[in-house]
């Protein structure tokens, strides 16, 4: 864990930049070693066994709430949907990158890594069954267990252990860095959001030294004798219903509050893209509804005795809450204060007239607009230089023609000359 952060402060001492370079061989490498494990793992006896196990679907569990959950939940997790370092990344791309293309790429790579990675873990899984003659369902296990315990056991029934240790002691260093560098930049950028004078009065090098070292001492509690149970606590309360809410909170905010259609044209000035219609439906309906399903099922679970954790491990309903209202209480509260105005600071739309040079009238929408309506004429031209360059952009972006250069509720009166 030392030499790991050791390696992201040196990476991440000059910003985004040089985290972003460091990325392609900490993101790169990790593929390169999955694949001479996966090739390995084909060669086994009994790999078909494990790709059985994982491919062929048991229907009598799909009614399990605690599986829809722990799905979802992983997802969200591998995804980065929900977390603040995915936002800031976001952020971060360059003003007129395309958006639509990237929300289709991201999602679809990470579900091919996460069944890259299976195919490799359950090949290994499979010739452990049959070669110990152990159940397929004993071999096979999830969380820290896989990683720090049965994999690497996996590893020792091999000729040339050590050669496979070596690599996959590598492969996890380099998943660590990565998973580091996902929160740090958005630490480093926070911090200089909320304090700007760090900017100007303390050197980047320090800043990142400073978080660095906080980072290494909060993350000794996991590596403790009783670092499994603080992980397992951590994990419980940090990134299950309280994650839920926040990505319950952004299906609402962003299509119900904002609007779709508002978003989608400001989109497009940017990037000379709409979002699909299709998209609009699944944003505005599917996704809300889907993740409250969850984030209900998630609830209902809690008070139910699944998976051991109120006889095995002796948590009472109270202590599993007042873990859980640690996290929501905030979540609740900022959730309260985005309806709350306040003195001299810039409201969402003041940042909209600002940057884009319009103001939108929110006139309300047929029913039938509002779940495939993807672009807005409905505004008024406030900053004629700022809202021409944008539809310029637009269009070199690929976008099309530009939007009319004057809006259609600002059309010029006709002048004396026009007149009859």
């Amino acid at each position: 864990m030392f030499f790991a952060y050791v390696c992201v402060y040196f990476c991440a001492w000059k910003g985004l930049k040089s985290t972003g370079k460091m990325v392609y061989v900490t993101c790169l490498l990790p593929y390169v070693i999955i694949t001479i494990l996966l090739i390995k793992a084909l060669t086994l006896e009994g790999c078909g066994e494990g790709l059985k196990f994982l491919f062929i679907p048991k229907w009598e569990t799909v009614g399990d709430g605690k599986i829809w959950k722990a799905a979802a939940i992983q997802i969200l997790f591998s995804s980065g949907v929900a977390y603040g370092p995915f936002l800031y990344y976001g952020s971060a791309r360059k003003k007129h990158d395309t958006v639509v293309k990237a929300s289709f790429w991201i999602p679809l790579a990470n579900s091919a890594t996460s069944i890259y990675a299976a195919l490799c873990v359950f090949g290994f899984v499979g010739h452990v069954s049959v070669s110990k003659n152990i159940p397929i369902e004993k071999v096979a296990a999830s969380g820290p267990t896989l990683l720090f315990v049965a994999f690497p056991a996996l590893l020792g029934l091999l000729d040339g252990a050590n050669v496979w240790s070596v690599i996959f002691f590598i492969m996890c260093i380099c998943l660590g860095i990565d998973s580091v560098f996902g929160f740090f930049d958005y630490y480093i950028q926070m911090s200089e959001d909320a304090f700007p004078v760090l900017k100007t009065k303390m050197r980047k090098e320090i800043q990142v030294l400073i978080i660095t070292i906080f980072s290494f001492i909060w993350s000794l509690m996991f590596v403790v004798e009783g670092g499994p149970h603080n992980f397992d606590m951590f994990d419980g309360n940090a990134g299950h219903i309280q994650l839920l809410l926040c990505l319950f909170a952004q299906t609402l905010f962003i299509p119900w509050v904002i609007g779709m259609d508002k978003m989608s044209q400001l989109i497009y000035w940017h990037t000379g893209e709409h979002v699909p219609k299709f998209y609009v439906l699944v944003i505005r309906v599917l996704c809300p509804l889907f993740t409250l399903f969850i984030l209900i099922i998630g609830i209902i679970n809690e008070f139910k005795d699944t998976d051991g954790r109120y006889n095995d491990k002796k948590y009472t309903t109270g202590i599993l809450w007042g873990a859980r209202m640690i996290w929501l209480i905030p979540l609740i509260i900022l959730v309260i204060l985005m309806f709350v105005p306040l003195k001299n600071q810039e409201n969402f739309w003041d940042c909209v007239e600002k940057q884009y040079g319009v103001r939108f009238k929110h006139t309300k929408l047929k029913w039938w607009e509002f779940f495939i309506k993807n672009e807005s004429d409905d505004y008024e031209i406030v900053d004629q230089a700022t809202y021409d360059a944008l539809t310029t952009i637009a269009k070199n972006a690929g976008g099309g023609d530009a939007a009319p250069a004057v809006a259609p509720e600002q059309e010029a009166e006709p002048t004396k000359n026009d007149m009859p």
